[in-house]
């Protein structure tokens, strides 16, 4: 199995180690071509290397620290709305963080630790915000969510509390980067407008988003003008 990252290029999934390239420099060199590449995407995987020593193959245990995720994956959260409550999950270190899933596309489902899982509404789910935490290896992939009437009565388990928009514990939340998205939802749900956020090297773009939802319905004719 494999991904893209940055120039199409294949990336193998179950690799250790990847670089993405693009080619910075040629370098002939007899009958040879040495080529140098300009490294726009790399990953590090948790796995433990196979090594070959004396005509056998060696096992080499814990190559990273603990607690190091391979880079070409993503936490995936999802921002949830009930009744003006904003769901947050506690972090295990006295602070909260939102509910993250282990799927990257968006799920009609929640599921939660325990076995309970929290019903969304299909039509109120849309992607929020995809940046990077600085110093955290994955990078993040939230979406914005409500839930349907049945789930808003579950009782929830242990860690998870629901808190109003205007009560929440922003100084207990860690990131700053979840912070700065709490504040901008509350903002966009007093004006009921809301907008899709991109990290970007200069601080980020803001994509806004006007009407409602509809499904996607393509045509034969639609397919054969599609663009890649």
């Amino acid at each position: 199995s494999h991904d893209r990252v940055h120039t199409g290029a294949p990336i193998l999934n179950e690799c250790l180690t990847w670089f993405d390239c693009t080619v910075h420099n040629r370098v002939d060199a007899g009958d040879h071509a040495v080529l140098i590449g300009a490294v726009q995407a790399f990953g590090t995987s948790p796995s433990a290397p196979l090594g070959f020593c004396r005509g056998r193959y060696a096992s080499v245990k814990d190559p990273l620290p603990p607690g190091w995720l391979a880079s070409h994956s993503m936490i995936v959260g999802y921002l949830i709305e009930a009744e003006g409550n904003i769901l947050l999950r506690a972090d295990g270190k006295g602070g909260w963080v939102l509910p993250s899933a282990k799927s990257r596309k968006a799920e009609n489902e929640l599921k939660l630790e325990g076995g309970d899982a929290l019903t969304l509404l299909p039509d109120e789910t849309f992607l929020y915000s995809v940046f990077d935490v600085a110093d955290s290896d994955p990078g993040y992939l939230i979406y914005r969510a409500r839930l349907s009437g049945a789930s808003a009565a579950l009782t929830l388990p242990a860690g998870f509390k629901f808190f109003p928009l205007a009560d929440l514990p922003y100084q207990d939340i860690p990131a700053r980067e979840i912070r700065a998205l709490l504040r901008r939802y509350s903002r966009e749900r007093h004006d009921e407008r809301f907008s899709i956020y991109m990290d970007s090297g200069d601080g980020g773009r803001l994509a806004s988003i006007d009407g409602g939802s509809k499904p996607w319905m393509q045509s034969p004719k639609d397919a054969e003008q599609e663009q890649p």
